[in-house]
């Protein structure tokens, strides 16, 4: 019989010459990890020589680098046209995503994000603003890229950094940092804080900020989980339209009680409420306190932020102020772009945001701006996802013009008519994801609402409401408070003598699922790495829980004491159906080999996570990128935040680099070099 290492070696070798390898395969590699120990390997990228940096900077606040895989492929395609390679970089930006989650008030005192609510003082007399997480967010970008560089040597590339809506704010962001020699050029779309601050207007104060100050303060309680979804996903406010509405083309609900179109001009985006729906289910499963107080307080501090204030890290607004605004500052060559069914209509007589009104008045006064607009019509807010191919063209464009290198170019910012793309591109449901997971059915035993499981796939309305009438939150996909327990310990020896148990006792919902938090949580599956788990000591706590009866977080009783003679045979059994779970799931999310981590994936069904309680390290039961995934730990304002990033190289010709086609995923070189490979025993 063939070695585990031999027959690896012969699946990765076929599938490197382009033959197809059954995903039963590639399943069967890992089945028997659990009897070595055998986790999958830290691993480091490499990126082709000759190859130009994209960093893309996701939306948000709370979106994910997955957002950026309709685009990233079109990038390597133009690219690739006009004889340029590019390696796109995304991360997950801190407490978002799949990167470690942090309280942004552990962080900042909440007198650092500021606003004088007293406008009937002079101007001169107004306290300053202050946004601070968001300045934070504006460092760690350029800290992101530079610790980076420690690992795989990119400064001395050209780098460019392109991001839209949140992204697109913090993108543009980074256009006054001229202390960033590596930062080549911008590309901006769909900006937030191209408004005047919401900081000078009382209206907007008592609404909007002092609402999102109330929501970052509020510790958790039953009821906080409900309330997020409800008011991320629906009307934030009775007759407001739901923010989800705003992120692609069409139909907006109007304020007034029944659905209608702002403009009553464009279709809806043929994948309009597949999308808003789909990022439902992905906030479901990384929902957790830190990141709802992050989401509220970044997103209130987009609107406390302006690029007609004076000051990028605190400042005054353009009325209350005599300085010129920061956008003066932007000289790094930049495209910024926007379409025009991006004027947002918040509710009757709530027109605050309006971007691309607010991008073209700014842009006409970028006078220390080199490079150009792209103003699109008959498009939405998110143009990466609905015009990829057409966008990633005019990005390569940009990236390749010698007459906008920095250094050599000079404002102003041309500005260019507005452009009909012409007829829409395909679109990729989100349910049948870029990696061909799926979003697959939950066991109704292993969740608090039941009847949750019904509405999986069900689309959220034009109002953020199920089919049935219900608010978005209303369906939660929390799990079980016993399987909540399991969580919050973030023990994997716990979970697996859990699992043991209830498959023991003949419950393999119940079995299934604490193997499965034995890996699935950040913390649960560092200690699983630390200490592999082995048949032998889970078999030892098994058998106590037998006896004695097992006990979990908080005295909830996962196993009475069972005083008959334990059944030796059917125990083993059980714990080994355990360990080879959650090896298997171990894999699944982390296996370096992207094809391989995507097959052992199919097979598994649902997997169960518990973000509120231990946030998730890799997407779980929604869609991950199909490129190679990697952690870093970046320094930076004194906190460690341990990133998730992927990197997207687009694949190499026999004769290139790796001397092989790619598989899956990217280039043979871009996939990753192994670091200590060997399983710790």
């Amino acid at each position: 019989m063939r070695s585990h290492c031999a027959f690896r070696s012969a699946l990765v070798a076929a599938t490197a010459l382009g033959l197809a390898v059954p995903a039963t395969a590639f399943a069967q590699l890992h089945q028997d990890a659990w009897k070595t120990a055998s986790i999958p390997p830290t691993t480091v990228p490499t990126i082709p020589p000759g190859d130009d940096i994209i960093v893309y900077l996701h939306g948000g606040p709370g979106s994910r680098l997955e957002e950026s895989l309709d685009l990233v492929p079109k990038l390597h395609a133009a690219g690739l046209a006009k004889g340029k390679r590019y390696t796109v970089i995304g991360f997950d930006q801190p407490s978002q995503g799949y990167s470690s989650m942090v309280d942004p008030i552990s962080m900042f005192p909440e007198s650092q994000t500021h606003w004088d609510g007293n406008l009937f003082k002079s101007a001169t007399g107004r306290d300053p603003m202050r946004y601070a997480l968001l300045q934070f967010s504006e460092d760690f970008i350029g800290d992101f890229i530079e610790t980076l560089n420690k690992v795989v040597p990119i400064t001395n590339r050209n780098i460019f950094i392109i991001g839209g809506s949140t992204g697109g704010a913090l993108s543009l962001r980074m256009g006054h940092r001229t202390d960033k020699p590596w930062l080549k050029k911008i590309v901006a779309w769909s900006a937030a804080s191209v408004w005047e601050s919401y900081g000078a207007d009382l209206k907007k104060i008592n609404i909007a900020l002092n609402s999102a100050q109330g929501r970052w303060r509020h510790g958790e309680d039953s009821g906080s989980r409900k309330e997020y979804f409800d008011q991320a996903f629906g009307e934030p406010f009775a007759g407001v339209q739901p923010n989800p509405d705003e992120w692609y083309r069409g139909t907006r609900f109007n304020g007034a009680g029944a659905a209608g179109s702002r403009r009553g001009v464009y279709p809806d985006w043929k994948c309009k409420f597949d999308r808003i729906s789909a990022t439902r289910l992905e906030y479901q499963e990384i929902y957790n306190a830190a990141g709802r107080r992050w989401h509220w307080r970044l997103g209130a501090e987009m609107t406390l932020f302006s690029f007609h204030n004076d000051g990028f890290a605190s400042g005054h607004a353009a009325k209350d102020s005599h300085k010129p605004p920061v956008y003066k500052q932007i000289t790094i060559p930049t495209l910024l772009g926007a379409a025009d069914d991006d004027n947002w209509d918040e509710g009757p007589g709530l027109h605050w945001n309006n971007r691309y009104s607010r991008t073209k008045e700014m842009a006409k006064d970028m006078t220390n701006t080199p490079g150009r607009t792209m103003f699109l019509t008959h498009t939405g807010h998110s143009i990466h996802n609905e015009r990829p191919a057409y966008f990633a063209g005019e990005i390569v464009s940009f990236l390749i013009d010698p007459n906008c290198e920095r250094g050599r170019a000079h404002g102003p910012l041309v500005v260019r008519p507005e452009v009909n793309p012409g007829a829409d591109e395909p679109c990729t449901p989100s349910m049948t994801d870029h990696s061909g997971v799926g979003f697959p059915d939950p066991p109704g035993e292993t969740m608090s609402d039941r009847e949750a499981v019904k509405h999986v796939h069900d689309l959220l309305s034009v109002v953020g409401r199920f089919p049935d009438g219900k608010t978005a939150g209303t369906y939660d996909l929390r799990v079980t408070p016993a399987l909540r327990r399991v969580a919050q310990l973030k023990n994997p020896h716990t979970a697996l003598a859990a699992a043991a148990l209830a498959f023991y006792n003949d419950n393999s919902h119940a079995g299934l699922a604490a193997a499965d938090l034995a890996v699935t949580g950040r913390a649960a599956y560092d200690a699983f790495v630390a200490h592999p788990p082995r048949e032998a000591e889970i078999l030892d706590a098994a058998r106590l829980g037998v006896k004695n009866g097992l006990k979990v977080a908080g005295g909830t009783v996962w196993a009475k004491p069972d005083k008959r003679t334990v059944n030796e045979n059917k125990l083993r059994t059980a714990v080994d159906t355990s360990l080879q779970r959650a090896y298997q799931v171990a894999w699944a999310l982390r296996d370096a080999n992207v094809q391989e981590r995507i097959a052992i994936r199919k097979n598994l069904g649902w997997i169960t996570v518990s973000g509120e309680d231990d946030p998730p390290h890799r997407p779980v039961n929604v869609p991950a990128a199909n490129y190679p995934q990697f952690n870093l730990d970046v320094q930076s304002h004194g906190h460690k935040f341990t990133i998730r990033y992927m990197v997207a190289s687009p694949s190499l010709p026999p004769s290139g680099v790796g001397g092989r086609p790619s598989v899956a995923g990217g280039s043979t070189s871009s996939r990753s070099v192994v670091r200590g490979a060997a399983p710790p025993r």
